[in-house]
């Protein structure tokens, strides 16, 4: 099994209360995403959670909210909450 190396935020416009949309990606040495979560407001601190594991944090990117959702359901992430 690959092992985990960096991870990555993907974020979009909040939504009309104002809670965060937050899409948390964990590649391996090769780039390959082994892990994701998504993470809303009522969520656990899964960014701290990943740091803490030395994972390396690589840059934060906004998307569209198509963009958005194309990732997350490729990524099939987690429920953070």
């Amino acid at each position: 099994m690959s092992q985990p190396k960096s991870f990555q935020v993907l974020s979009r416009n909040n939504d009309v209360n104002g809670n965060p949309y937050r899409l948390l990606l964990v590649y391996d040495d090769e780039g390959t995403v082994i892990e994701a979560y998504e993470a809303r407001s009522s969520s656990p601190n899964v960014r701290g959670a990943l740091a803490k594991r030395g994972l390396r944090e690589l840059w934060t990117f906004h998307l569209s909210p198509a963009e958005y959702n194309s990732t997350r359901k490729m990524a099939k992430p987690e429920r953070a909450d």
